[in-house]
C-alpha cells in the first residue's frame, strides 16, 4: 500500500475532495469533521450577529444621549463672559468624548461584520 498523496482534482462534495486529495477510502471522519466545522462556523456567525445587534443598540443609545447633551446647556454656568469661556471647554469635552465613543463602537461593528463575512466565506469554500 502506498502512502503517496493523490494530487488529481476530484469533483463532488467537500468530503469527496478531501478524500480524493488524501487518497482515503473512509469518508465518515471527514464528513463528521465537515458537519462540525460548518456548524461551528454558523455558531460563530450567530454570536457575532448578536454582538453587532447589541453594539448597534449601544450606538443608538449613545446617539440619542449625545443629541440630548448638545441641547443641555447649563444656564447657571454661562452667566458672565468668563463663565462662558470656562464652560465652553467642559461642554466641548463632553461632545468630543461622545464622538470618540461613537467612533469606537462603529469600529467594533465593522470588525464584527468583517468577521461574519470571513466565516461565511469559510463555509462557502467547503460547500
Amino acid at each position: 500500500m502506498s502512502n503517496s498523496v493523490k494530487t488529481t482534482a476530484v469533483a463532488g462534495t467537500f468530503a469527496d475532495k478531501v478524500l480524493g486529495f488524501l487518497g482515503m477510502g473512509d469518508g465518515g471522519k471527514v464528513t463528521r469533521f465537515h458537519k462540525k466545522y460548518t456548524k461551528d462556523n454558523e455558531k460563530q456567525i450567530s454570536l457575532r450577529v448578536d454582538e453587532v445587534e447589541v453594539l448597534k443598540e449601544e450606538l443608538n443609545d449613545l446617539t440619542e444621549s449625545s443629541e440630548e447633551a448638545i441641547l443641555q446647556v447649563d444656564l447657571d454656568r454661562i452667566q458672565s463672559t468668563g463663565d462662558i469661556a470656562s464652560y465652553i471647554s467642559s461642554y466641548r469635552e463632553i461632545q468630543i468624548e461622545n464622538i470618540r465613543k461613537a467612533k469606537a463602537i462603529t469600529k467594533k461593528i465593522a470588525h464584527k461584520e468583517e468577521e461574519i463575512a470571513l466565516f461565511e466565506e469559510l463555509n462557502n469554500a467547503v460547500k
